[in-house]
């Protein structure tokens, strides 16, 4: 839950938006993606909580930067001051719960997937059990060049009664926690298929916080809003976007290139070209971003990243299965078999497994996809490869929960891994709890390791 006050604005559309003041800067912020637990995907507004998806549209952040390392000096070292910089932040009056008190039920499943993407409607079919998932409409649904849609929804109509809309809470002494409607649904010995997919999260470089910079699934979902996009990202799912968007450029990281020979084939049959950047530099012009870099700039409606797809960590890591950094990527996988299977006893598939095309998504349920897999994923099991699909420069925000910049991030860099990061600068300690910062400041610090992931991953 974002702790920020909402302005109430109406875009072009008629869509009714929130945008929100930043916690410590008073910027002015719009999600950059509609799944729930990112950042203002849910705001205060009049004293209650409300969800906030909306195509955001280019606007002047205002507000004043100030640097989050101040509250180590010397000079606002004491009580007085201390008080008094705390009331800076821009936080709520008031928070009505409406006196919401859930009901604990134990049930019983043998097998419970989390999350109805194609892989996991596939591993309902094949495997049976329950799956359970805060959104159905996924991006295999958002996206018009995948070619599973039309099997997507023919599971879904044949196997509705098996699907439960909830959220995923994470494992308590009691067992696997799910929040569903008015309980809380606690699965005690149950084998879980982690199908929960993938997701793009913002580089680093200097603008990217601003209304319009958004996903690559914000993007597809609220595209008829943008006419005009740069695209971010050297992976397949970039070079979709721009065939999808018609744009003609990729810009990404110089030196970082993670396409597939099917997505190399698609940029060339599309005229898409990958420019390789050592910085980006974004900023509100009118009602349009202006965006600059190396050798080039350009107007634009929305700037749209993929740099590389980061699996859904967060549950897999609270229930105890290891992940591990893969350079090759620039992104952290969970630590698994040929077949999806992970020393926990658990198991992951689809997008929660790295993998970024949508067949294979769907075969990753039932067969070993060892010497299949093209895209940047084969880093996890052959080694090797170097990735930075993260940095696009100084400047911009490490932490948008908390207003903390990248430049007071890398103040702390010495200390080498993401927990010490998160105690010393105050990033992952938002509404996101590290759902963001960690996995993008973790790639470009080249940690082995994240923060932990504790329960409950949503507020409850």
């Amino acid at each position: 839950m974002s702790g920020e006050t909402s302005e109430r604005d109406a875009v072009e559309t008629g869509v009714i938006s929130m945008y929100v003041k930043s916690r410590v800067h008073s910027r002015r912020r719009a999600p950059f993606d509609c799944e729930k637990g990112l950042p203002y995907v849910e705001v205060v507004d009049g004293g209650e909580v409300v969800e906030n998806c909306f195509p955001p549209q280019p606007t002047s952040p205002g507000g004043v930067r100030i640097s989050s390392t101040l509250i180590h000096s010397k000079l606002v070292r004491n009580q007085f001051l201390l008080e008094r910089v705390s009331r800076i932040s821009n936080l709520p009056e008031d928070v009505e719960r409406g006196g919401e008190v859930y009901q604990v039920e134990k049930m019983k499943a043998e097998h419970v997937i989390i999350g109805a993407g194609i892989s996991g409607l596939t591993a309902l079919k094949k495997e049976g059990g329950v799956l359970i998932a805060s959104d159905t409409y996924t991006d295999t649904f958002l996206d018009p060049l995948n070619p599973m849609k039309e099997k997507a929804k023919s599971i879904l109509k044949e196997m509705g009664d098996k699907v439960i809309q909830g959220d995923f809470l994470g494992k308590f002494s009691e067992g696997y926690a799910f929040r569903i409607g008015k309980k809380i649904v606690v699965f005690e010995d149950s084998r879980i298929t982690f199908a929960m997919g993938g997701r793009y999260l913002p580089p680093r470089f200097e603008g990217n916080d601003l209304p319009g910079v958004i996903s690559r699934d914000m993007y597809l979902r609220f595209r008829e809003n943008y006419r005009d996009v740069l695209v971010l990202g050297s992976c397949d799912d970039a070079v979709r976007t721009a065939v999808v968007s018609g744009s003609r450029i990729l810009i990404a990281p110089r030196g970082t290139d993670l396409m597939s020979p099917v997505g190399k084939e698609m940029a060339e049959d599309h005229g898409i070209h990958l420019q390789g950047v050592t910085y980006l530099n974004v900023t509100v012009k009118g009602r349009k971003l202006y965006a600059s870099w190396d050798d080039g700039e350009t107007l634009v409606d929305a700037v749209v990243f993929a740099p590389v797809k980061q699996p859904r960590l967060e549950g897999i890591a609270n229930v105890g299965c290891d992940y591990k950094f893969v350079p090759g990527m620039g992104a952290y996988i969970p630590e698994h078999d040929d077949e999806g299977y992970m020393e926990c006893g658990h198991r992951v598939v689809g997008g929660a497994r790295g993998i970024d095309d949508p067949s294979l998504s769907e075969a990753s349920v039932e067969d070993s996809l060892r010497g299949k897999i093209q895209g940047p994923l084969r880093f996890y099991y052959e080694g090797g490869g170097k990735a930075d699909p993260y940095n696009y420069g100084g400047g911009g925000y490490a932490c948008m929960c908390e207003d903390v910049m990248w430049e007071d991030v890398l103040k702390f860099r010495e200390f080498g891994n993401v927990e010490m990061l998160k105690r010393v600068s105050g990033i992952c300690l938002g509404e996101c709890q590290g759902k963001t910062c960690s996995f993008v400041v973790g790639s470009l610090m080249k940690s082995d390791k994240l923060i932990t992931f504790r329960s409950p991953l949503y507020p409850v």
